[in-house]
């Protein structure tokens, strides 16, 4: 069983970024150059073939970040995902060799096995005709290229001290996470908390391509709560090129932080923070604030109000979406857990219970970052067991007819075979 998103994944991701971002526009020659480069992974020295990098290429546009590194399926030949993988690749082509005929792409889409023996010659035609693949796709595809400082290319995001508030007689500090659109300056989305930590970026993130979509790129401080694996993950899954500023270098997040001056100077140096007992409180008249006095109002350096400038500049470039349970797949945090005896393994200082044929090994454990408490078991990416909370009293309650140590009968394979 694979254990979890590796590291070897996000290297992989990290070869085919510029394709995926578009700061790349030509595959055979990107994958040309990057074959004659070297690579290196746990400092060591690789150089991958043209092949090898393309693959990695259409497996990631296919089925995503989380099966880059999966065993080939066993429909692999079936073409059901033709659409995607063939327009890709045909652009690919066209764009190397303007002049390439129908049935050359069409043998060269059997050689690499883009397409399944099924697929015959006239099939093929119809499909190229049928998708008028011959020139309007390859226009589009260069010149997406250019298309740059657009709404969602950019999003900064940063942390400023909020106000303390009393909660329950007692005071808090709170922080407040903020990203915002770089093309036009508009925040797109924010949140107040007790913690600055890397769970609440990711939710703070979250809330922002629920509504404004999916950013090409986000530049982000490199503190921890900004710079860590499960966000390099996230990022991963759902296309997004993760960058950081360079250590001690503020003017790198301009943007960001004279939005905070802005916001401190207009709403928070201005109001009573004795008559906010909770958060919620504090963002609902943040929000006001921001709708009232700076998203629709016109910035002096844009010359319209930064709602104006995202929603004129989105009709112009790609607005990318996910559907909701995309999304929440796509921010599931994933961690490594080896099940003790007691079928127990601890997440965020909690105890879950597993099932028992998972006692002794070493397995993947999701879990949604709305929701903390609900954990699953994945095994090669695939959602099995949802995992309880240990509750101790109910176990009490259990009579115990045997002290058989589940780590040995899971641990023997004869005895697996005959039981299933």
């Amino acid at each position: 069983m694979r254990q979890g998103t590796s590291r070897l994944d996000l290297f992989r991701y990290g070869v085919i970024l510029p394709l995926l971002t578009g700061e790349e526009s030509n595959v055979r020659k990107y994958c040309k150059e990057e074959s004659a480069k070297p690579h290196y992974y746990k400092g060591k020295e690789y150089y991958f073939s043209e092949e090898t990098i393309r693959k990695w290429y259409y497996k990631y546009l296919n089925e995503g970040f989380d099966k880059l590194n999966r065993k080939k399926r066993s429909d692999k030949d079936i073409p059901r995902k033709m659409n995607e993988e063939a327009i890709n690749y045909i652009i690919d082509l066209k764009s190397g060799y303007p002049r390439i005929t129908t049935k050359k792409i069409y043998e060269r889409l059997k050689e690499e096995r883009v397409v399944g023996k099924d697929i015959s010659i006239n099939s093929f035609y119809r499909y190229m005709k049928t998708n008028n693949l011959r020139t309007q796709v390859i226009a589009n595809k260069e010149r997406r290229r250019y298309e740059k400082e657009y709404p969602n290319d950019t999003w900064q995001a940063d942390t400023s001290y909020g106000p303390y508030i009393k909660v329950d007689g007692k005071k808090y500090r709170t922080y407040l996470i903020q990203f915002i659109d770089d093309n036009s300056r508009l925040v797109v989305g924010y949140g107040f908390y007790f913690h600055d930590n890397a769970v609440n970026v990711q939710k703070t993130f979250k809330k922002a391509i629920e509504k404004y979509g999916i950013p090409k790129q986000i530049y982000l401080d490199n503190g921890k709560p900004y710079s860590n694996e499960q966000l390099e993950i996230i990022c991963a899954r759902l296309g997004v090129k993760l960058t950081h500023t360079h250590a001690y270098d503020p003017a790198s997040k301009g943007k960001v932080e004279r939005c905070f001056k802005t916001i401190k100077e207009g709403w928070m140096y201005a109001r009573d923070w004795n008559k906010y007992g909770s958060i919620e409180e504090l963002e609902e008249d943040y929000g006001r604030y921001l709708y009232d006095e700076y998203i629709n109002k016109k910035h002096s350096e844009l010359g319209d109000s930064p709602n104006n400038v995202w929603h004129k500049g989105i009709e112009n470039t790609v607005y990318k979406q996910i559907e909701k349970e995309k999304l929440e797949e796509c921010f599931m945090n994933t961690v490594i857990r080896v099940v003790t005896k007691d079928r127990l393994v601890s997440i965020n200082n909690k105890y879950y219970e597993v099932p028992y044929k998972y006692v002794g090994s070493k397995i993947e454990l999701r879990y949604y970052v709305t929701n903390e408490e609900e954990i699953w078991v994945y095994e090669n990416n695939e959602m099995k067991e949802k995992c309880e909370p240990l509750n101790k009293k109910d176990n009490s309650k259990v009579k115990r007819e045997n002290n058989i140590d589940y780590s040995k009968l899971v641990n023997n394979e004869e005895d697996v075979i005959e039981c299933s």
